[in-house]
């Protein structure tokens, strides 16, 4: 089946998870992916890795294993583009910096500053658009019946370049616009991490101030559909649910 890809970006309590949540209501077995997907499927996938080859030189050793766990979790064409030293330039990172950071000690999820770097050396090493091609790979793969997949989490128009001239999957950016104190009042409503509830205006406006959040709102001129979300959900819904469906006739 020919899949169509719809991309969620908003500002914060704007709406953007309740555009996907719709999505996946509508068309049952929608899948959805985010960038950080296939960073916490290696992570998990090395700590095996290197929990089973600890007791030998790392780098010199990961070799076969280690470029199978990076085509598990990020495609097979991984390596298609990569520098010839790629593959041993980011093992001799993970042996040098990474596996001695944890001393030993590997939590059952990435923390932030893992994930972090390992985009960084991923991307640096194996093209800067890995995680977007990751994301392409999932998507051509899905086999669920749903004419869509959803992609969450996205925050730069560097990050999707790629994905907006896929030449096998549609992909159209939706970008979702709330007014500032409407999404002051989602946000402490969600509750999503500690202290959101107990945030005050001028502290969520500070929040709105990180370059992240500024990058965000560069995608809006990119958007294939704007979307109003000031008013009532059923209004909201009525408006994504005919965009999307011209995605789909599309």
């Amino acid at each position: 089946m020919r899949k169509v890809m719809l991309g969620f970006a908003s500002e914060m309590g704007a709406g953007k998870g309740t555009a996907a949540s719709l999505v996946r209501s509508w068309f049952p077995g929608t899948e959805s992916f985010r960038f950080s997907d296939s960073l916490r499927e290696f992570y998990a996938q090395f700590c095996v890795l290197h929990q089973m080859q600890k007791d030998v030189a790392p780098w010199a050793l990961y070799g076969v294993a280690l470029q199978g766990t990076l085509e598990t979790s990020f495609g097979g064409g991984i390596m298609s583009t990569a520098p010839p030293d790629a593959l041993t330039r980011f093992a001799e990172w993970l042996a040098d910096t990474f596996v001695p950071r944890h001393n030993g000690v590997w939590p059952h999820d990435a923390s932030t500053p893992d994930l972090q770097d390992i985009s960084t050396k991923v991307r640096e090493y194996f093209g800067e658009d890995m995680l977007e091609r990751a994301i392409a790979t999932k998507a051509a793969a899905s086999v669920s019946q749903s004419p869509f997949v959803v992609v969450e989490g996205i925050r730069r128009l560097v990050d999707i370049g790629r994905l907006m001239h896929d030449p096998v999957t549609p992909f159209f950016l939706f970008y979702i616009e709330t007014e500032l104190e409407k999404r002051y009042e989602r946000h402490k409503k969600r509750n999503e991490k500690p202290g959101d509830a107990d945030l005050t205006l001028e502290q969520f406006i500070k929040l709105g101030e990180a370059e992240a959040e500024q990058q965000i709102r560069l995608l809006k001129p990119s958007a294939h559909v704007v979307i109003d979300n000031n008013g009532a959900e059923e209004i909201f819904a009525a408006k994504l649910y005919s965009e999307v469906i011209k995605c789909q006739a599309h």
